[in-house]
């Protein structure tokens, strides 16, 4: 997909990691793996993680979007290694 990042046209690649069906709109998942131990940390932590993937998360919420005719309800970062859900 070609996306505008800051003014220049930008092809981007990427693979949605899960997506799933509730009440007729989607929830969007994208799993990462952190160097985050503690639920503190985590807490201290969890707005810059949302914002280093805002831009990911927005992208995959549009072409999802339009490959599925159906809107994104929700998207949230699945944090593997704390077991920890960020909603974006």
């Amino acid at each position: 997909m070609i996306y505008n990042v800051k003014g220049t046209d930008t092809l981007v690649q990427g693979i949605i990691d899960c997506f799933f069906e509730e009440d007729g709109k989607l929830v969007l998942v994208d799993y990462k793996t952190t160097n985050i131990k503690s639920r503190e940390e985590f807490m201290r932590r969890k707005d810059e993680i949302a914002e280093r993937y805002a831009l990911q998360m927005k992208i995959y919420r549009q072409v999802l979007t339009e490959a599925t005719g159906k809107e994104v309800k929700e998207t949230c970062l699945y944090l593997t290694n704390i077991g920890e859900v960020i909603n974006c």
